[in-house]
């Protein structure tokens, strides 16, 4: 649309609006009434948005050196319904269940694990107007949601009696808005972030219209009105902040004459007093849908936590009946191709769906013991790890790696003599500073091709154990003290944009999982191996691997384990080797140093772990030849 030589206007309130309903839930399966009564989401009174939103979806890459990339689409979407991404926590039972959970106000959760398969983030103000509303890049962070109790809940665990078979749930729910796509425009252009520059066009390699004539495409700023300059997105909703703050985007709506919206959009760079039309072509889309991370809006509903108590029939002994009546058709039928078979895996797999909110438990890494291994998950003990060949001389070899990248083997010994000399051994979180400097040298030790991403408290998703007979447990969806991926190195900057586990789960990079121990838990490094391998087992099973490889330590001492799961179709059990404890040796007198070879040998076994295991390949020889280690018996 062309936008004349006059004022440029806009008024939001003639934009018509539309109230989305509420859509059936993500993740776990809840009714609407479940959603009322349990979280009070009640969409009769949800309010009304624009019924027309711009959302930029974009994103800057280097392009050549001073230059940045900046593409993706705008969306002229219409929002369609209210989306309750719904996720369990943990699972108590009610003798367990204390005032502390009561009276909890607030829970700190990683945002990534309900945004994952979010386009963008739209915060919504109090007048949800078009001037109201804003899109962010979709959190990475943590967010803060408002906990309640359900008064079943205060009634099980204040009641006299047995009350610890009954299980107490703590849900979380997280608004997302679903928007049908009716038009997308290509954006692309180039930022000189020295030189003050923006440029789009094919000249530059670009698929966008050319930025000549630009007199001919300027938009005096004194044009704006203050309720057009209300729309305008700065900084540009990009991960990269600082090519985002020198970046001004503007799509004006202009009304037509049969009351729909079109969009004209303009951009400008910090310090430019002027506007410049980008006219590439506006696209028409018919079956195209995104989804919105809303945590903070005003006219659905915000994001909460509640503790519940789930009533009613076994869900697990319906199932179990219900199974029968399937094999009783099928041998009835001659086959399980017929309409009550059909419906009878349908109910099947509702009330799966249902009963996972009625697990018994949901055991967090902290509560596993060599006990719960062996009983719950059955996986024991195999072969012990021994070195291979002579450790002391190929961390010669270990310390020249790198060159003189920092940090090198020099650098790492100097830095852990300062911790050494630093840091009291009674400090309990003394243990992350001697493991982060090790990674940093690990990080420098990496071939050229290959670059390194480090997570520190990578959440992982819990994950569902299938247990023969009964009802079964989930595992973990707390957080991994350090995921540590290597990748190829051109792949390297879109993985730094995200530490989200859905996302690397669909990737190729290398890497392992480190475990800090607890050193004011007052038990010996040997036997904290049961929590290593129980994180090491829900990476693995979220993964969809049979092998993964971690390491448990203290920063002084380390712990090298390889966890192998079983290939019998049950799901649950296989064998762990782990490697005899690996120490850092420090001098006896003041002032004390760190003795060689030992951060030479750990960073060098770190780095080539890091570099050779395949997080998404599920077969690969898991010890070569040139491995640090070999199973004890395959020891020649």
């Amino acid at each position: 649309m062309v936008l004349g030589t006059g004022p440029i206007n806009f008024d939001s309130s003639t934009v018509m609006t539309v109230q989305p309903g509420l859509a059936s839930p993500q993740g776990y399966l809840l009714d609407q009434d479940e959603l009322q009564t349990i979280f009070g989401i009640d969409s009769s009174q949800f309010g009304a948005l624009p019924s027309r939103i711009v959302v930029p979806v974009l994103e800057a890459q280097p392009y050549t050196e001073g230059w940045s990339v900046i593409n993706g689409f705008l969306y002229l979407v219409v929002p369609e319904a209210w989306v309750p991404h719904i996720c369990h926590g943990e699972t108590i039972p009610a003798s367990k269940f204390t005032a502390e959970h009561c009276t909890m106000e607030t829970k700190s959760v990683s945002e990534g694990i309900f945004n994952a398969g979010t386009s963008a983030a739209l915060d919504i103000g109090f007048g949800g107007s078009l001037v109201d509303l804003s899109v962010k890049v979709k959190s990475s962070g943590n967010i803060n949601l408002k906990v309640t109790t359900s008064p079943s809940v205060i009634q099980a665990t204040t009641a006299t009696g047995a009350t610890g078979d009954v299980s107490i749930h703590e849900l979380m729910a997280y608004p997302i808005l679903k928007c049908k796509v009716i038009k997308k425009q290509r954006v692309e252009f180039i930022v000189n972030e020295e030189g003050g520059l923006l440029q789009w066009g094919s000249q530059w390699g670009l698929k966008s219209p050319n930025s000549a004539f630009w007199n001919e495409r300027r938009v005096e700023g004194p044009r704006l009105s203050e309720e057009v300059k209300k729309l305008i997105y700065h900084p540009v909703p990009l991960s990269d902040k600082g090519v985002a703050e020198k970046t001004w985007l503007l799509p004006v709506p202009q009304l037509t004459s049969d009351g729909d919206i079109e969009v004209t959009t303009l951009l400008s760079y910090r310090g430019w007093p002027n506007w410049f039309h980008y006219d590439a072509p506006w696209e028409n889309c018919s079956d195209l849908s995104i989804q919105l991370a809303a945590p903070n809006n005003s006219v659905g509903f915000r994001p909460m936590a509640n503790w519940v108590i789930f009533k009613g029939v076994d869900l697990f002994e319906a199932i179990h009946t219900l199974e029968g009546l399937e094999r009783l058709s099928q041998e009835e039928q001659g086959s399980a191709d017929s309409v009550v078979s059909d419906k009878i895996r349908d109910l099947i797999a509702t009330l799966r769906a249902k009963a996972d909110l009625q697990e018994p438990l949901t055991y967090s890494f902290s509560n596993i013991d060599f006990d719960f291994l062996d009983e719950q998950l059955h996986i024991v003990p195999g072969d012990t790890l021994v070195r291979r060949g002579n450790h002391a001389a190929r961390a010669v070899e270990s310390a020249a790696q790198g060159g003189t990248a920092y940090m090198t083997s020099e650098d790492l010994y100097r830095h852990l003599d300062m911790l050494e000399n630093l840091v009291p051994k009674s400090n309990g979180t003394g243990a992350r500073l001697w493991i982060d400097a090790i990674l940093f040298r690990v990080k420098a030790m990496l071939p050229n091709n290959k670059n390194m991403l480090l997570n520190v408290k990578q959440h992982i998703p819990s994950v569902g154990i299938p247990v023969p007979g009964q009802a079964p447990f989930k595992l973990g969806g707390t957080m991994v003290d350090y995921a540590v991926l290597s990748t190829d190195s051109r792949k390297h900057e879109s993985f730094i944009q995200t530490s989200q586990i859905q996302y690397v789960k669909h990737q190729n990079p290398n890497g392992l999982f480190i475990t800090e121990a607890k050193h004011d838990s007052g038990v010996p490094l040997s036997q904290q191996v049961p929590q290593a391998v129980a994180e090491l087992y829900t990476s693995a099973k979220y993964l969809t691997k049979r092998i993964s490889r971690g390491a448990l330590t203290n920063g002084h001492e380390w712990i090298f384990i390889i966890l192998y799961l079983n290939e019998d179709g049950v799901g649950i059990g296989g064998t762990y080797a782990a490697s005899p404890p690996i120490k850092i040796q420090v001098s006896e007198s003041y002032p004390f140093r760190v003795l060689s070879p030992g951060p030479d040998i750990v960073a060098g076994i770190l780095a080539y772990w890091v570099c050779l295991i395949s997080l998404s390949f599920p077969d690969f020889d898991d010890l070569d030849q040139n491995d640090w280690f070999s199973l004890l018996s395959k020891v020649e």
